[in-house]
Formats: C-alpha cells, sequence, structure tokens
C-alpha cells in the first residue's frame, strides 16, 4: 500500500491497558464502510470496521451504535454478534491490546449508499480520522484489523 496523505496522519498510540472495543462490519453490495488506520506519517496501514471503546455500564451493542451516531448520526440495522476476539498489536511504535466485540449490521436507507465519494473526515478525540465505503479490489490489498475480520468479510461481501 502506498496511500500517504500527511494531513490525515494519525498520532494515536494505544492505551497501556486492555481496552473493550465495539465494532460493526457493515457491507453493502461488494462495498464495507471501514475506518482508515494511518501512522504517524499518513500512511495508510488498512482498514477496521467502525467503532469504539465500550463506556463503563454500558453494553457492547449499546456501544457501537453509540459510536455510529456520534461519528456518522446514524445507527446500524439488525446487529448480530458475529464474535469476540482479542487484539494485540502495534501501533506508531507502541503495543495496544484490545477486547473487540465484533458485529454484522445492515446500513439503514437514510445512511449514504456505498461509492468512492462516500468518506467522512472528522477528529475523535484530536485524532485525524477517516471513514469511507472501501470497494473489494482495495479490500484485497489492504489489512483489515483485526487480522480476524478477513474470513468475516468475506462472507459479509458474500451475502450482501
Amino acid at each position: 500500500m502506498t496511500d500517504t496523505d500527511p494531513k490525515l496522519a494519525s498520532d494515536w498510540t494505544p492505551p497501556q491497558r486492555i481496552r473493550p472495543i465495539a465494532i460493526a462490519l457493515i457491507c453493502d453490495g461488494n462495498h464495507a464502510l471501514l475506518m482508515e488506520v494511518r501512522d504517524h506519517t499518513g500512511l495508510l496501514k488498512g482498514f477496521r470496521p467502525v467503532g469504539g471503546g465500550i463506556e463503563f455500564g454500558e453494553t457492547a451493542a449499546q456501544a457501537v451504535a453509540r459510536e455510529f451516531r456520534e461519528e456518522l448520526g446514524w445507527e446500524p440495522l439488525d446487529l448480530k454478534l458475529l464474535t469476540v476476539c482479542e487484539n494485540l498489536f502495534k501501533h506508531n511504535g507502541s503495543a495496544g491490546h484490545e477486547i473487540a466485540f465484533v458485529f454484522q449490521g445492515k446500513r439503514p436507507d437514510e445512511a449514504p449508499p456505498a461509492d468512492r465519494e462516500t468518506r467522512i473526515d472528522f477528529q475523535d478525540h484530536g485524532v485525524a480520522t477517516s471513514i469511507r465505503w472501501v470497494g473489494l479490489p482495495e479490500l484485497r490489498s489492504a489489512p483489515l484489523f483485526p487480522d480476524e475480520m478477513q474470513a468475516f468479510l468475506r462472507t459479509a461481501i458474500a451475502e450482501g
């Protein structure tokens, strides 16, 4: 992958604790709605499903719905828990450790349909973040995080 955009550089480093997260794989045709994972230079390292941290007193399903509302202004429909996995990784030179609740859901009618023009760039706690529909050809050449997501993505796109 050679996509580097310095204005989308991420100085984010993982917290030095186990972090529970909830993410949702949303597919529409042969596209998946994903967050870009970029390093401190703006190099695109891969993608991960949309979502984020689970807050105290919140279920994983509530967390993923809240994250979608905050970041995109809509909630996925028909959320179904696919798996819970442990994600050990390095990002920007720091080790990370997440317990990821992975859901699959559907795009509601009011959400933007899958196309190359749909891109949402925003600041998430001061970190440049981008969410976009990613097509199957690009997904074949880019890592998807957590690693266990590849098999689920193939199934979801085949069903989508």
